[in-house]
């Protein structure tokens, strides 16, 4: 049997650039914005607000490893800090993209938070994240209803109707308000490896999202695109991925692979990708993946490997 050499430029082969991170600058973590502040011996506090709560850590870089740093608790008593099973932290900078990379001591891409403009609100960023996992052509199981998700509007059976993406302190929470047409109202949305299924629901005195029993279950309809198409362009920091069973996460993370003609060994994937429209396979598997797609695999295998994952799972 001929021996397939397998070149990915994946985790080894990411060259770490000799970056800094300047002082006042602002880094998107999926859900707020922490803001640097270089402090002396080259530590680097970040610090962020939410709900109230002080949010913070401190940078401290290793001695010898440009762009590699510890995490330790920041200055604030009482201060909350997300990363303390982090056991080191490596500043990737390309394609236009810097971005902190935190990882456990499982070498398991905990966390990614990715340098934005000063101004950037948090909550944009995020929902426009969400957005774009979303974005698609769809119809109902039964045929029905034909969904084409958009930017700024749901067409519905050729009606548009504007939508709203719901959040809870500038947190999103999975819904949407559809404003007219036929699927006025409030839905919560969930991704699946065929689609999306919508629930309708409502808030209780209490401000928390309930579903009320009806639900839709809506395929993609475009056979040309992948269903997981956007991992290849959206960094997936926002982590919403998550809330999909293991086994469709195994499809999303190789299907990134297969939007570069990846020739898979493993059956299922070889009998999954073969019956995709779009799925050209290559020559060979020397596969050169972008940054994003880099940190996406890293994300959803550390998902992947979480022994939980299925238990919070809504798909």
């Amino acid at each position: 049997m001929k021996k397939i050499v397998i070149t990915l430029i994946m985790l080894v082969a990411i060259s770490v650039q000799a970056q800094t991170i300047k002082n006042g600058s602002s880094w998107y973590c999926g859900w707020i914005n922490f803001t640097a502040q270089t402090k002396a011996g080259g530590k680097i506090l970040m610090s962020a607000m939410s709900e109230g709560q002080e949010i913070e850590f401190t940078l401290i870089p290793v001695k010898g490893k440009a762009g590699e740093y510890t995490v330790t608790d920041g200055v604030t008593y009482g201060a909350v800090n997300p990363y303390e099973k982090v056991k080191k932290v490596i500043l990737k900078s390309r394609e236009g993209i810097d971005a902190l990379c935190f990882y456990t001591s499982g070498n398991n891409l905990l966390a990614v938070s990715t340098k934005v403009n000063a101004d950037a609100e948090a909550s944009d960023i995020a929902i426009n994240q969400w957005i774009l996992q979303h974005i698609g052509d769809y119809k109902s199981a039964d045929g029905s209803i034909a969904l084409e998700w958009k930017n700024n509007v749901v067409v519905v059976n050729d009606i548009s109707a504007h939508y709203i993406v719901e959040t809870f302190n500038d947190i999103i929470n999975g819904a949407i308000t559809i404003k007219g047409g036929e699927l006025n109202g409030l839905w919560n949305v969930v991704s699946t490896l065929k689609g999306i299924t919508l629930y309708a629901a409502k808030y209780d005195e209490y401000g928390i999202l309930n579903r009320t029993g009806k639900s839709i279950e809506f395929i993609e309809s475009d056979p040309n695109t992948g269903r997981f198409a956007y991992a290849t362009k959206t960094l997936l920091n926002d982590k919403w991925f998550t809330r999909m069973k293991k086994s469709t996460l195994r499809i999303m993370r190789n299907e990134i692979m297969a939007h570069h003609g990846y020739v898979f060994q493993s059956n299922d994937l070889k009998e999954y990708f073969a019956n995709e429209p779009w799925y050209k396979p290559a020559a060979g598997n020397k596969v050169k993946l972008s940054l994003v797609e880099e940190l996406n695999i890293e994300l959803i295998k550390a998902a992947e490997n979480n022994p939980e994952a299925d238990n919070y799972s809504e798909e």
